[in-house]
């Protein structure tokens, strides 16, 4: 899921669509006081959790290849 607080609603979707963005997202005009950033303590963008199937957090933060690598575990235990 992802969260985007930045720019307007027509950028967002815009981008989104531009970016090619195949998961669900969620737009909030603040980046406080969003119930899903709430729920995830979210406290600076960009922030990154990778989720498993269950909807447990498994990896915070990870970028570049440490996102790719945890995203090819998660998926590799789905086979």
């Amino acid at each position: 899921m992802g969260i985007n607080s930045n720019d307007t609603e027509q950028v967002f979707r815009e981008d989104s669509e531009k970016l090619g963005v195949t998961w669900p997202c969620a737009f909030s005009a603040q980046p406080r006081g969003n119930p899903i950033a709430d729920l995830y303590r979210v406290r600076a963008y960009p922030t990154i959790y990778v989720l498993d199937a269950e909807g447990r957090i498994r990896f915070k933060g990870p970028r570049g290849s440490q996102l790719d690598q945890a995203v090819a575990e998660l998926l590799a235990e789905l086979k």
